[in-house]
């Protein structure tokens, strides 16, 4: 087990994934952030996305809570070339 997998919430994985070089990404900004992350994403190859769920009442805004992330599982897994997320 990694120390990814040790903190692991949950994780998405497309039908048809499959077991080729994995290069990941992780993001803990909000949710419109991440999404303007996407074309990014595609343009490095990536095709595994962590999303780092991130609460702090002094971070003036900047969260992600995990029912925010787990509604954008589906949206990611929608993205040709990320069969797979975590969080």
């Amino acid at each position: 087990m990694n120390f990814i997998e040790t903190f692991l919430v949950s994780e998405y994985k497309k039908a048809n994934a499959t077991n080729e070089k994995t290069i990941t990404a992780m993001h803990s900004g909000n949710l419109g952030d991440i999404i303007y992350a996407l074309p990014t994403c595609y343009l490095l190859n990536v095709n595994h996305i962590v999303l780092n769920i991130f609460e702090d009442p002094l971070s003036r805004g900047r969260e992600l809570r995990e029912k925010a992330a787990k509604a954008l599982a589906p949206l990611l897994l929608a993205q040709k070339t990320l069969p797979k997320s975590a969080l």
